[in-house]
């Protein structure tokens, strides 16, 4: 039963924190700008610091080698899960030209915004060294076996750029994560005022996290760019635009011959040349 109340609460904490960020962006505190710069904020400036601080405050040596060499547990389970995918690609006839973005989609994980402040809620900081070895390793599968199969879906010829790819799986949080261990194994000693900097600057990692998913759902910004099955209609008061058309002519006499409604739309596009469904009727933005 405690443990039940306890998981309870963890997840009411993060409700709580999404919430404050659907209601201020209700009442207009968050412009277009807010997302973008606190994304930023998380990747770029909270989590790294998070992770020097939760590693050089938590961890010893030893405890760090046998958590690195647990990176096989979850290198193996994604495998399966990317094969997984393929099978359930294959079951389902996903059209070909979007069975890398589905299987890629199918097998990674938001590990950061989703996966970190869930997992602290439910379990305590006993479960960040499993989440950190998780993210590494989805970091890498992402970048390089995830986007491979993304360009397959866009281009004849795929290219693996290895400056580019190298950027982007040694990421602002990996960076930190890496940083972090290698004070430890080395036993390299932070100033106090230092290492208190990066735990106030970490500290805002989950509460920004949350605020940022609840303005994005206030914002209506959780988007289904390739929707399978989905269909959207659409309600048009035709017949109270037909009545305020004849209420405001001359005689009170009118013929329609034919009434043309548009919706203005966006063309789609994205860095590999993925084609949207023929099925994809709207994108709310």
């Amino acid at each position: 039963m405690a443990r039940f109340v306890s998981s309870f609460s963890g997840v009411l904490i993060i409700l709580i924190m999404v919430l404050v960020g659907y209601v201020l962006t209700k009442k207009g505190w968050f412009d277009e700008k807010a997302p973008n710069l606190i994304a930023k904020l998380v990747t770029q400036v909270a989590l790294p610091c998070y992770m020097i601080s939760t590693i050089v405050g938590r961890f010893t040596a030893k405890e760090l080698l046998e958590m690195l060499s647990q990176l096989r547990f979850p290198a193996l389970s994604m495998v399966i899960l990317l094969a997984i995918a393929v099978a359930v690609a294959h079951l389902f006839l996903i059209d070909k030209k979007h069975q890398g973005l589905f299987v890629s989609m199918f097998f990674n994980s938001n590990t950061i915004f989703v996966g970190l402040p869930i997992n602290q809620a439910l379990f305590g900081d006993k479960s960040i060294p499993y989440v950190l070895v998780y993210y590494m390793c989805n970091t890498t599968f992402f970048w390089t076996i995830g986007t491979y199969l993304i360009q397959r879906d866009g281009r004849k010829e795929v290219t693996l750029d290895l400056r580019g790819t190298l950027k982007k799986i040694f990421s602002p949080p990996l960076m930190g994560f890496i940083i972090g261990v290698i004070l430890v194994l080395l036993n390299i000693k932070l100033p106090a005022f230092l290492l208190s900097d990066f735990q106030y600057l970490g500290n805002l990692t989950i509460p920004l996290s949350m605020i940022f998913i609840g303005i994005s759902v206030a914002n209506g910004e959780a988007i289904v760019m390739g929707p399978s099955g989905y269909e959207v209609n659409v309600h048009f008061p035709i017949q109270d635009i037909i009545n305020t058309y004849k209420a405001n002519t001359a005689d009170g006499l009118s013929v329609i011959n034919s009434l043309q409604l548009t919706i203005p739309v966006e063309q789609i596009s994205n860095e590999y040349n993925i084609a949207p469904p023929a099925y994809l009727l709207m994108v709310k933005k």
